[in-house]
């Protein structure tokens, strides 16, 4: 299997989660049961894993696209199924990226 951080796709999520509320809502969670001397929370955590662990799916997709054994049926195959999931989360500039990367990096 290829390098699941090859892309970039995974560093990135992992920054733009905790830019984001997720990320904030964690932080603020964390110092606070720092202070009280508690463990934080696990179910605060909840959210946060979540949106982790699409990134890190995002990753694995990348890895296994990029896997020599893949015949560009293949990847034309994960590529449309990659796609949907993004459009189905919503995410229009993430799918425009994702296709572009594939695009570029195989010209299909």
């Amino acid at each position: 299997m290829g390098d699941i951080g090859e892309a970039g796709h995974w560093r990135a999520g992992i920054q733009e989660v905790m830019k984001g509320e997720s990320g904030k809502e964690f932080r603020k969670l964390f110092k606070e049961a720092q202070k009280a001397g508690v463990a934080p929370d696990k179910s605060n955590l909840k959210n946060l894993h979540r949106e982790l662990d699409m990134y890190l799916r995002n990753a694995i997709g990348d890895a296994l696209i990029n896997n020599p054994a893949f015949t560009n049926i293949q990847r034309r195959d994960e590529m449309m199924k990659r796609k949907a999931m993004y459009l189905q989360e919503g995410d229009i500039s993430g799918a425009q990226r994702y296709l572009d990367y594939v695009k570029k990096k195989y010209g299909l």
